[in-house]
């Protein structure tokens, strides 16, 4: 998986500054909508994200509730959202900040592998990851929320 991910975001850098965002959005590559430049993702991935918004875990359930409807700094957030080769757990896309929530399988070290390429390769898209285990959600919800702010007010510029 990580070979593919990989892959698809060197394929991709290449193919925009070789060909532009037209081209690799007619090989499958969706980059704009609205007249918005959007990151890439793969529209493979779409049907499963929808899957995983309907079985969210209870730390994804109470941090959602907190993250929804532009509740913090006015912002607004996405859940399950395709960015590059990998579903992201939430995302700003105002302040490119992807905020991913850690169960116990991401302690494995093969896993900690994992997430740090995923974490790599979301930074060379331009943006911040931030990583909080589920307990830390459940347990100490207020102040993960408040390092999300810092992160918002950082990333908008709305920090002297």
């Amino acid at each position: 998986m990580a070979a593919t991910a990989a892959g698809f975001n060197m394929h991709f850098t290449a193919l925009i500054s070789v060909a532009g965002l037209g081209q690799a959005m007619a090989l499958g590559f969706p980059c704009q909508r609205q007249g918005r430049t959007m990151l890439p993702y793969k529209k493979e991935l779409k049907p499963r994200a929808r899957a995983l918004r309907q079985d969210m875990t209870d730390a994804e359930q109470l941090l959602w509730a907190r993250l929804r409807r532009k509740q913090v700094l006015g912002v607004q957030f996405y859940r399950q959202k395709p960015l590059a080769g990998y579903i992201a757990d939430f995302y700003c896309a105002a302040a490119k900040l992807v905020v991913e929530l850690d169960g116990g399988q991401h302690f494995e070290p093969a896993e900690l592998v994992k997430d740090q390429r995923r974490t790599v390769q979301l930074e060379g898209l331009g943006l911040k990851v931030v990583r909080f285990d589920n307990r830390q959600v459940l347990v100490e919800l207020e102040d993960v929320l408040n390092v999300i702010c810092v992160e918002l007010e950082n990333r908008l510029g709305l920090r002297g």
